[in-house]
């Protein structure tokens, strides 16, 4: 654990879900963040670039392993068989 890279692909808040925005026949995986304080409006754009120069968000979080939240787990979310 202490060598894992962080990336958006093994945060534990990062998922797929179908952008028909761009290919509405198509429907493409996209990576989203289901983190509040990523979606919040107090997360500015300066934030964001400041982040991005490091690989990965301020709020990176390992997979839960345990899940003991009850929430669905990330890798099947990852692989896009999630919700």
């Amino acid at each position: 654990m202490e060598n894992q890279s962080k990336t958006c692909t093994n945060c534990r808040y990062s998922y797929y879900a179908q952008d028909r925005s761009r290919h509405p026949t198509i429907g493409l995986l996209r990576q989203h963040c289901k983190s509040k304080e990523y979606n919040s409006a107090k997360y500015t754009q300066k934030m964001f670039e400041e982040d991005r120069k490091g690989n990965h968000c301020r709020f990176w979080a390992p997979i839960d392993e345990n899940n003991d939240k009850g929430e669905k787990d990330n890798e099947e979310q990852l692989l896009g068989r999630g919700a």
